[in-house]
């Protein structure tokens, strides 16, 4: 499976509210400001959530 980089954006936590939780970053576990969204093939997108210094080495 190859991960193609599509778009960055912002990720914000939402207080009080119980579909969206404070998430951390997938490659070092800080609180994740960032959402990267990949194409994986076949109309498939696989967002990922990374702090400012981790979004910056996504490719």
């Amino acid at each position: 499976m190859e991960k193609i980089l599509t778009s960055l954006r912002a990720y914000t936590t939402v207080k009080y509210s119980n579909k969206r939780k404070n998430r951390s970053c997938v490659t070092c576990g800080n609180i994740a400001t960032t959402e990267a969204l990949f194409d994986v093939g076949e109309g498939i997108i696989v967002i990922e959530k990374y702090c400012d210094i981790c979004a910056k080495q996504v490719q």
